[in-house]
C-alpha cells in the first residue's frame, strides 16, 4: 500500500478541520432533507437542541458538542457515529 502525504505547507490544520466540518454539515443537511423533509429550525426542535446550534452543525462551524451530534444521529434508525462518518466519507 502506498500512502501519499501532502506537504505541510500545502495543507494547514485549519483547512483540514474546515473540510471535515463541511462534510459533516453537508451530510447532516442531506439526511435531514431526505428523511424529515423539514427546515433546520423544525428539525432542531424535534431533536431538542437550540436552532442556532443545529444551524452551526450544518454550516462549516465547529462550535458544537459531540453530544449534540449524537442526539441528532439518534433521530435516524441504525445511525451511529461510525456509520455517519463512513457515509460522510471521513
Amino acid at each position: 500500500m502506498v500512502i501519499f502525504v501532502k506537504n505541510a505547507s500545502q495543507m494547514s490544520e485549519k483547512n483540514i478541520s474546515k473540510e471535515k466540518f463541511e462534510k459533516i454539515g453537508s451530510h447532516l443537511r442531506i439526511l435531514r432533507k431526505q428523511f424529515y423533509k423539514c427546515g433546520y429550525i423544525e428539525f432542531a426542535q424535534k431533536v431538542g437542541i437550540d436552532k442556532k446550534t443545529y444551524y452551526n452543525m450544518e454550516k462549516p462551524k465547529n462550535d458544537y458538542s459531540i453530544g449534540n451530534l449524537i442526539k441528532v444521529l439518534e433521530m435516524y434508525d441504525d445511525m451511529n457515529l461510525s456509520t455517519f462518518f463512513r457515509e460522510a466519507e471521513l
